[in-house]
């Protein structure tokens, strides 16, 4: 098994380098870029156009487009050039400007604390992947009456998705932000749909083309009929709009901090509500009949007739033989279901102005946010990957014929 484990994960590190490659390309060649939209709105043509340059050198999106590619690789996994300032010397008496110079790097410190740390030298004051701002670090040190000097090191870099072009800040927190509120959702939905469609699925098997079969079976693929976003926008309509019944923005309410936790507790159980309901009802009649399509091909197998001659139940036959042989494709079902729910939803997490993966994606998309749209592919590839991987391998905990040497 664990060769076998070896070749997945090597064929999967290959397959994510591909799709990072047409990931990236797909981005570079779309019309317009993070420069052109933060100047859109300058209305002097000149100072717009010194502007456009200024960030696209900023963002480093004046460089060739291999290079660009190669420094975000190189970012996932890599080495990186660490600049360190260093305060050597002080004068007797540190000065005001001096002071003011070493909270920029301890703001949290008062002042007579850092006059005792003055006093601990040479003292490494911080240290950035950034020549630039570690060179004027020491340029203002130095004007202050100090005296600095400057370090570079390497240090291995692991999972640096890099700074959102939009406002900043790091995208592994940006998602990070996310993915809990998508997370969330996506397990709630799937395991209200297994708990529902699981046992549809099993009876109608057993009962196949009986009026329970036929009846769940018309409402289900009903309600699959119906779009995610157009039963979105009904139910935000009715329970939101016209009744009031449920909240229907964000994934809580304004006066959130003044309720108790029990308060909290139902204010976020009222906000799930609606957004969960869509994830779900959907796959309700996808789940029940894949469920009953593979349960009734294994209960026409010979070994099921053997098990009702000897006299066995047919609760204990269904339940015990029959579906337990035919989870193999059920649990293949289950390890790209969660990935592809957890990569979330654009249109419903738009709708419900809910704080997930969906709605960051499309932000990302409109702000031309290449780093976090380049994470979010990434992130999105690699769970699918392993998902199937995870699916794979448990094959051998369900049927032990299944061997992977």
């Amino acid at each position: 098994m664990t060769r076998y484990i070896l070749r997945r994960l090597l064929s999967g590190l290959v397959t994510l380098w591909g799709i990072s490659l047409i990931t990236f390309a797909v981005i570079q060649f779309t019309p317009g870029d993070p420069a052109q939209i933060q100047v859109a709105g300058i209305q002097d043509r000149r100072v717009s156009a010194e502007m456009y340059e200024q960030l696209r050198e900023y963002y480093g999106l004046d460089r060739p487009l291999i290079v660009q590619y190669w420094n975000w690789l190189t970012r996932l996994v890599g080495m990186e050039r660490v600049y360190s300032v260093r305060l050597l010397a002080t004068p007797t008496e540190p000065t005001d400007a001096l002071i003011a110079e070493v909270k920029k790097f301890y703001p949290d410190l008062p002042d007579a604390e850092i006059h005792v740390l003055l006093e601990r030298l040479p003292l490494t004051l911080g240290s950035r992947a950034d020549r630039v701002w570690a060179e004027e670090a020491k340029a203002r040190l130095e004007l202050a009456g100090a005296r600095a000097s400057t370090s570079t090191r390497f240090r291995l870099v692991l999972f640096d998705l890099g700074r959102s072009f939009h406002d900043g800040l790091p995208v592994a927190t940006k998602i990070g932000n996310a993915f809990w509120p998508t997370v969330t959702v996506a397990g709630i939905s799937i395991f209200v749909a297994f708990l529902i469609s699981v046992p549809i699925g099993i009876y109608s098997a057993a009962r196949q083309n009986g009026p329970f079969d036929k009846i769940v079976s018309t409402t289900l693929y009903m309600l699959y009929s119906i779009p995610s976003y157009v039963m979105g926008m009904i139910l935000i309509l009715v329970l939101g709009v016209w009744l009031e019944l449920l909240p229907f923005r964000g994934m809580r309410s304004d006066s959130f901090h003044l309720l108790s936790p029990l308060g909290q507790l139902w204010d976020y159980a009222r906000h799930y509500v609606m957004i969960t309901f869509c994830f779900t009802f959907g796959s309700l009649a996808y789940y029940s009949r894949f469920v009953r399509q593979n349960l009734l091909e294994v209960i026409r197998q010979d070994y099921i007739r053997t098990a009702r001659a000897k006299g066995l139940g047919e609760t204990k036959v269904v339940l015990k033989h029959a579906f337990v042989n035919s989870l193999i494709p059920f649990i293949t079902l289950l390890g790209l279901t969660f990935p592809a729910i957890l990569s979330g939803s654009v249109i419903l997490e738009t709708m419900f102005n809910w704080p997930g993966i969906g709605r960051l994606y499309f932000e990302s998309v409109l702000q031309r946010d290449y780093p976090t749209l380049m994470a979010l592919n990434f992130i999105t590839a690699a769970m699918v990957l392993g998902g199937t991987l995870l699916a794979d391998l448990a094959y051998g905990l369900v049927d032990p014929r299944v061997s992977y040497d």
